[in-house]
């Protein structure tokens, strides 16, 4: 399955490019391949939850921007 990751919406124009180029994203998207059964352990490493949206663009830099199409995998 496709994780799709992207920076924090509440970040500024410079500060996303920052996080884009951390991660290595293209086009402001990073997208991971992983196994159904691994995608909780890749989302805790992540420190990908249920609040990252909602938590300060600061201490949470990243966020999962195809969480709908992996809620059946999800708890969240």
């Amino acid at each position: 399955m496709s994780v799709k990751i992207g920076a924090h919406p509440g970040l500024s124009n410079s500060q996303k490019a920052a996080v884009e180029f951390d991660y290595g994203m293209i086009h402001g998207l990073l997208e991971q391949q992983i196994r159904g059964a691994l995608l909780p352990y890749f989302l805790r490493i992540m420190r990908i939850g249920t609040d990252d949206l909602t938590r300060n663009a600061m201490v949470q830099q990243i966020v999962l921007l195809n969480r709908d199409d992996l809620r059946e995998h999800l708890k969240f």
